[in-house]
């Protein structure tokens, strides 16, 4: 059975030898399609937070992140 989320994120980009805080760059949101029944929601979401690290431009290297903002089952 297919399950599906709802998720909103946030991208961060921070500048370590500025010492500003991190500027938000943008906000996203989809929904997370799930196949695997056995995987509980907790191993789910850091599978999600896998996929959207392998979405960072790389121009932007190690100094951006995520922060997920919702995270609901949606199926």
């Amino acid at each position: 059975m297919t399950r599906y989320y709802f998720y909103t994120a946030d991208l961060y980009y921070y500048d370590p030898a500025g010492g500003s805080p991190p500027a938000r760059l943008g906000d996203y949101q989809g929904v997370y399609e799930v196949e695997e029944d056995s995987l509980s929601p907790s191993q789910i979401f850091t599978n999600l937070l896998d996929e959207l690290r392998r979405t960072i431009p790389a121009d932007l290297g190690a100094n951006a992140y995520y922060h997920v903002t919702q995270f609901n089952n949606v199926s």
